[in-house]
């Protein structure tokens, strides 16, 4: 379990994704926050994000690639279209769960925390260039 304390490199993080619409990798995360932090390392941006993303502050998702992204946790409830070209996310604000799941779940007296939904497949500027070649 992680410990909830406020850190430099903690309020860093969550200042980026304030400023960031875009699903981040711990890589992107690093290279963005070293501006702040030059000295702030790769491991240490790790655990704040698993950190952050386990008490609620941002959203982890894994997608096909295995690669981890991360967004902040203030957007409203939504899902994902994932390229597996370009790994491009797009967010979809349509939620899928319908009144029938919302009965299901009812019914078996299960109270769900969350939910996710990713459609995976091509953008349109991969699908060209597989067109092109």
């Amino acid at each position: 379990m992680y410990n909830h304390r406020s850190t430099k490199q903690r309020r860093a993080i969550l200042e980026l994704f304030n400023r960031q619409e875009k699903h981040l990798a711990a890589e992107e995360v690093h290279q963005l926050v070293r501006f702040q932090l030059p000295k702030i390392s790769l491991g240490t941006v790790y655990r704040n994000l698993e950190a952050l993303s386990e008490q609620g502050d941002l959203q982890k998702t894994v997608f096909p690639d295995g690669k981890a992204r991360f967004e902040g946790a203030k957007h409203e409830h939504h899902h994902h279209m994932v390229c597996l070209g370009c790994s491009n996310i797009v967010d979809i604000s349509l939620c899928p769960v319908r009144p029938e799941m919302k009965d299901l779940l009812n019914a078996e007296e299960f109270e769900a925390v969350y939910h996710r939904f990713e459609v995976f497949g091509y953008c349109r500027d991969c699908r060209e260039k597989k067109n092109r070649n």
